[in-house]
């Protein structure tokens, strides 16, 4: 049998079955995404702790929490971009390298002020890792699963901060809270040694780089075993590349409206999901449950958000994803102002907020992903990251705008609508996105061949 001449990668990838090539970049991005959310969330369970060791009151800590999220904001921003010229992989695999090594270190936080500077370096670490995690996943993934593989990545982060408070109540009362820490740090540290041996770079991405073809050709031996290669064989893609720096070109040939809007829709969806996560225990406590009974219902909010995560994005990847993305956000909108109707009995309650958790957390994951495939492979992680990045905003406002409502002593119920008011914002911004596209913005942004074509502008075909 004859070797292969050309194979168009992009066809090769799309037309794959789901086997176990997809499932080891699946679970190899879902691991690095969920160590990524334990390390974003242990501190918060380790505070008493520290504040008995050190001698300091709990407020001293408001601090750390502010540098984790300033770390992880600007994590996404930079480490995104750096994705898109030297690689998905590399960058992945240095950022968990960050967000180990810096939790490790925190073992040996003797202060405040130490313990600001290594919170900050995890978070960007942690920041850099999950756009990365989200977007390579998503360029193996066959076209009926893609956006279903991205999302599960994206719930990777759940999953581990559930299992960062499962593990805390286990290990503190018998270990002290450096025990976390060298389960945060280790465990990342000893996935590196899994991520370079067995995570495949982006096929896209070493084409239209021009890397390495010996890569290139290893990693199409491991996907389709099948296919006849020799030295002879050319891997080509048709896609829009662009040379430059790639957050400029979010807003150049028709992609900045588009841009602008995905990003207010991360901003208004990030404001309610990062406010209702931290502080729905207590609001339901307001309502007259006990404080623990009110964290045991509330904690279907985050399996509900699993749950979302990928259902939405089996929804995404046989539908309209503007369409999902607009329903899924529309219920996500009356489910929360819900929460504040049903009262206290236990099954419409649980009920009320495993929907909102679905939709609200499942939506932010759909949107995830959807930005991960909108943009063209030399500006995917760009895009991404800067989405989630400026989206990360949001986790600053809504707790802020939430403060000063109970300093005015809204009532529970004026609360809740107005974050259900801020999450219908997000869907008729992503209702405008799908308007936009349908304009022909989209051909633009995502550089894909049969609509970059139909419009007039060239469409590249890399070789390697």
């Amino acid at each position: 049998m004859s070797a292969i001449a050309d194979i168009d990668v992009q066809g090769l990838i799309e037309k794959q079955r789901f086997g176990p090539f997809q499932w080891t970049v699946l679970i190899l991005c879902f691991s690095a995404a969920l160590l990524d959310g334990y390390d974003a969330q242990i501190v918060g369970f380790v505070i008493s702790g520290m504040a008995r060791t050190w001698h300091v009151g709990r407020a001293a800590f408001g601090s750390v929490f502010s540098a984790g999220f300033a770390g992880l904001l600007i994590g996404a921003l930079a480490m995104g971009t750096a994705a898109d010229r030297w690689g998905r992989k590399t960058i992945l695999i240095i950022s968990t390298v960050l967000f180990g090594l810096f939790s490790f270190l925190t073992i040996f936080a003797n202060s405040i002020d130490t313990l600001v500077l290594l919170r900050f370096l995890t978070g960007f670490g942690v920041g850099g890792a999950l756009p990365n995690a989200i977007a390579l996943s998503g360029e193996y993934g066959p076209r009926s699963h893609r956006i279903t593989m991205m999302t599960t990545v994206g719930a990777g982060v759940s999953v581990g901060a559930t299992l960062a408070g499962l593990i805390a109540s286990q290990v503190l009362p018998h270990f002290g809270w450096r025990a976390v820490f060298y389960i945060g740090g280790l465990a990342p540290l000893a996935l590196v040694l899994v991520l370079v041996g067995f995570l495949p770079e982006s096929l896209r991405f070493l084409i239209i780089r021009k890397r390495s073809r010996r890569a290139a050709e290893k990693i199409v031996r491991r996907m389709a075993p099948d296919l006849v290669l020799d030295a002879s064989t050319v891997f080509s893609i048709s896609e829009m590349h662009r040379t430059g720096l790639p957050v400029k070109h979010l807003f150049t040939e028709g992609r900045g409206p588009l841009t602008v809007v995905m990003w207010l829709a991360f901003l208004c969806n990030n404001a309610a999901l990062y406010t209702l996560i931290p502080w729905l225990p207590t609001l339901v406590h307001g309502m007259g449950l006990s404080i623990a009974n009110a964290a045991a219902i509330v904690s279907v909010f985050s399996i509900g958000g699993i749950c979302g995560a990928v259902g939405v994005g089996r929804f995404i990847d046989s539908a309209n994803p503007y369409r999902v993305l607009v329903l899924v956000l529309f219920v996500a909108a009356v489910s929360t102002v819900s929460i504040g109707l049903v009262g206290v009995k236990f099954l419409p309650l649980t009920a009320t907020i495993f929907v909102a958790g679905f939709c609200v957390a499942g939506g932010q994951h759909g949107a995830n992903a959807h930005a991960g495939g909108f943009y063209p492979t030399f500006m995917r992680s760009t895009g991404l990251g800067w989405a989630m990045g400026v989206g990360k905003g949001g986790s600053i406002f809504g707790p802020l705008l939430l403060g000063e409502l109970l300093r005015r002593r809204w009532p529970l119920y004026d609360i809740l609508g107005v974050f259900s008011l801020v999450i219908a914002s997000s869907a008729a911004l992503f209702g405008l996105m799908g308007w936009l596209s349908a304009r022909g913005a989209h051909a633009f942004a995502s550089g894909e061949r049969g609509a970059a074509s139909s419009s007039g502008r060239t469409v590249a075909e890399s070789t390697i």
